[in-house]
């Protein structure tokens, strides 16, 4: 079974993490059961609901239980293990780069109208 890394660098609470990792992060946990997609779609931004899949993922596997997820790592190797091998092959995490960028980009312009409309700046003040 083929294997490839889905996440670039360490996926954990405690790390500045990539955007498209925490993407892929969710959609595989989504695909193996582990979290649940929100009523306004997976977003790019690590979450309490992440988190907390990745360590009942965890330790429904024998793992350490620690939410981290690290390239190569047992976790995600577990994770790719558990969805069938390569799972960006599978068509089970999104690997087009620029739907990928286009839904930051609109996170963020969205994040930018709603504080124009709420009267605030940039930097969230009134």
């Amino acid at each position: 079974m083929s294997y490839r890394s889905f996440v670039s660098k360490t996926v954990g609470p405690s790390n500045s993490v990539n955007e498209n990792d925490v993407l892929n992060v969710k959609s595989a946990l989504n695909a193996a059961g582990y979290y649940a997609v929100p009523s306004h779609g997976i977003g790019p931004y690590p979450d309490t609901p992440m988190f907390d899949g990745m360590k009942r993922f965890q330790r429904d596997h024998g793992l350490r239980v620690d939410g981290v997820m690290k390239p190569g790592g047992p976790t995600e190797r577990t994770l790719s293990a558990r969805l069938g091998g390569d799972v960006r092959q599978n068509g089970i995490v999104p690997t087009d780069t620029l739907a990928v960028d286009t839904v930051a980009v609109v996170s963020k312009y969205l994040a930018a109208v709603e504080g124009a409309f709420l009267g605030r700046g940039r930097n969230g003040r009134n």
